[in-house]
């Protein structure tokens, strides 16, 4: 969604400020995908929330790195030992020095196009196997399958489509080629892999949902060692699992947590002769295992240290203009000063989404199906909340927006479907963490959403919400009635590519980040585009992929996500 730059730029809103952003030094990681490893035992990362790869030689050491597409998601090597990466709908092919070779692929459906491309393998005859997850439902722009092309680039074939039967796929991450030519793909929102043959022909199926021997929660990197055993990272269960040639389970290993040989959210995994290798991608680094699931090293990870940021989601501004942030790839809330300095930080919720603060400066924090308020020095005083669609229950929380009465509103973005279990609505709390209402469903009609997140109040009690899959902001009055909807899909002047965060001036003006176009907008009360700032880059006032927004007296923050930092503007 991080798209190109953006050459119109608001010239009264000024840089200030910036904190965190110190994790992309040489060596450093930012929410790895996948790794890879040469015949020599060097590493290969797809450093992901840095848009790189990175080598490491086989005691952890950086060797080198190179610029790569935006968001790197998967990572492969071929035999002459180049690198091959995919992401923003791009197959690219580079030498080890980083030179580029070869790149092809567009946004589409069609064959050698790619929707939302996760994975990558390149088999014994230098076949190129790519795997995208494709959106919620099937179009012509969009498919869920695995695609196969020569070395050249020249499409081949294709199988699989969106589904739960044998052969299908919902959200498919990662994918691996057996000696024998068989795909594995790790069919990660089925919470199984697949095996199929070289044809592509449906061989067998492994797992199912839960958390015991042999289940899985999200599975999304899988590989093959040499006496062809299948190892599979378990993203949501913080493990990695191991099976027979045949998908029987064998062992495991792995526990929730930062310190060595615990795991947060493991993705990419990949052999060789001397172990193990996992990007341990929440803790921003490759960690290595012997084949019994002993920790043998680490690297990376050094993004953790206090006041720096990895992947922050949200930002909050109390009355005495200290800056608040959900660090959510650290699971945890940093309090900075006024002028970007350090103040102290407290533990929270895994992967924080949203975060408010209420009239008595008590922190509100939502993510992982919960929702929390902690004293300003990190007590935890109120928790609510539980996996489902039922009142009060959650699924995908988002954001959180606390009014001045101190109800609580916070917005879910569901799946794909509506289910029993699964909602795309808004839900109001009173400060007690008691139900009081909601509205909202899944879909693209006033008063609906799609894979919504931000979420304000204004000062009369209007409730704001960033329809990020809709392209564009609703406002519904504090009963819940729709009232307006601002934006639709593109990039020009108040056309937004995925908007997620949504703040309120003190002039009643609407300020909304605009994630896949890399700027903020700003609009009236009434829904009007006024002016822009941004554009796409790591620089001073630049930003990619946008994500919470406030507002103080003293000018504008934002979570500006995937360069690991948060930025203050002024004058605006």
């Amino acid at each position: 969604m991080l798209f190109g730059a953006f050459s119109v730029s608001a010239q009264a809103c000024e840089f200030t400020l910036k904190f965190g952003g110190e994790s992309s030094g040489a060596g450093r990681l930012s929410a790895p995908r996948d790794v890879a490893i040469d015949s020599s035992g060097n590493a290969w990362v797809a450093d992901t929330a840095h848009s790189r790869v990175q080598k490491f030689n086989s005691s952890g050491e950086f060797v080198s790195q190179f610029g790569t597409v935006v968001a790197p998601s998967g990572i492969d090597l071929d035999a002459a030992g180049d690198v091959w990466i995919v992401g923003n709908a791009q197959v690219k092919e580079y030498s080890p020095s980083g030179e580029l070779k070869l790149g092809f692929g567009s946004a589409g459906g069609g064959n050698g196009q790619f929707s939302s491309l996760q994975g990558i393998a390149i088999d014994s005859s230098g076949n190129v196997w790519v795997v995208e997850k494709g959106l919620f439902i099937e179009t012509e722009g969009s498919r869920t399958r695995v695609q196969k092309f020569n070395s050249k680039g020249e499409y081949l074939s294709q199988f699989g489509k969106l589904g739960s039967e044998n052969g299908q796929f919902k959200e498919p991450e990662g994918i691996t080629v057996d000696s024998e030519g068989n795909i594995l793909v790790a069919d990660t929102g089925n919470n199984r892999y697949q095996e199929f043959n070289s044809a592509g022909e449906f061989v067998r199926k492994v797992g199912s949902a839960g958390t015991g021997n042999g289940q899985f929660s999200s599975p999304t990197g899988i590989a093959i060692d040499s006496e062809g055993r299948v190892w599979v990272s378990d993203y949501g269960n913080n493990r990695l699992q191991r099976f027979s040639a045949k998908g029987a389970y064998q062992t495991q290993f792995g526990t929730y947590g930062p310190n060595d040989g615990q795991l947060i959210g493991p993705r990419g995994v990949a052999i060789s002769g001397s172990g193990i290798w996992v990007a341990d991608t929440t803790n921003d680094r490759v960690q290595k295992f012997n084949s019994s699931g002993e920790f043998t090293l680490k690297f990376g990870g050094e993004s953790s240290g206090a006041g720096r940021l990895s992947a922050p989601r949200d930002v909050a501004i109390d009355s005495s203009g200290n800056a608040w942030v959900a660090d959510t790839a650290h699971s945890r809330v940093q309090k900075f000063n006024s002028s970007g300095e350090f103040v102290s930080q407290f533990g929270t919720v895994v992967a924080p989404s949203g975060i408010d603060l209420d009239a008595a400066g008590d922190v509100w924090i939502v993510g992982n199906a919960q929702v929390k308020e902690y004293s300003p020095s990190g007590e935890l005083k109120l928790g609510f909340g539980s996996a489902g669609g039922g009142n009060g229950q959650f699924s995908s929380l988002q954001g959180i927006a606390i009014d001045s009465s101190g109800n609580v509103w916070v917005v879910e973005k569901g799946l794909f479907i509506e289910t029993e279990g699964s909602r795309t609505r808004v839900q109001k709390f009173n400060s007690k963490g008691e139900y009081l209402s909601q509205f909202g469903k899944l879909g693209s009609e006033n008063g609906q959403f799609k894979e919504p997140e931000g979420i304000t109040v204004d000062s009369e009690g209007n409730i704001l919400v960033a329809d990020t899959g809709n392209n564009r902001y609703q406002e519904f009055n504090s009963a819940g009635e729709f009232v307006r909807k601002v934006g639709s899909a593109g990039t020009g002047n108040g056309q937004f590519s995925s908007p997620t965060g949504i703040a309120i001036d003190s002039e009643g003006r609407v300020w909304v980040s605009d994630y896949g176009n890399n700027r903020l907008q700003r609009f009236s009360a009434k829904g009007a585009y006024q002016t822009q700032f941004g554009t796409y880059g790591p620089n001073d006032g630049q930003l990619i992929g946008p994500r919470g927004v406030a507002i103080s007296g003293s000018g504008i923050w934002v979570a500006d996500t995937t360069n690991d930092r948060v930025q203050k503007f002024s004058g605006c």
